[in-house]
């Protein structure tokens, strides 16, 4: 699967199926591989870098949690990018 990648918007994928027969020689993307592996990147970088961080508000400390998830959504990552809408990688899915 090919990715667009623009300067001012969200990478987008372009769709691999051209016929639904197609359907049926598809792989399922490996969990660690792809887009979602950016993903555990990103996140594994972000609790390294949450440890040396500190927040405040108003002189009260806050707490920083970082996590993986994906709001809203039912189904894996490997099946919202073979779709051709735009993908964000902001960590919300959308």
């Amino acid at each position: 699967m090919d990715i667009i990648w623009t300067e001012n918007q969200p990478p987008k994928c372009v769709h691999p199926l051209t016929s639904p027969e197609q359907i049926d020689g598809l792989v399922v993307p490996h969990p660690s591989g792809g887009l979602n592996a950016k993903r555990i990147e990103w996140y594994h970088a972000m609790v390294d870098a949450n440890q040396n961080i500190e927040v405040t508000l108003n002189g009260h400390p806050l707490e920083v949690t970082v996590t993986l998830s994906q709001p809203g959504r039912s189904y894996p990552l490997g099946i919202r990018s073979c779709r051709s809408e735009p993908l964000s990688l902001d960590g919300h899915g959308t």
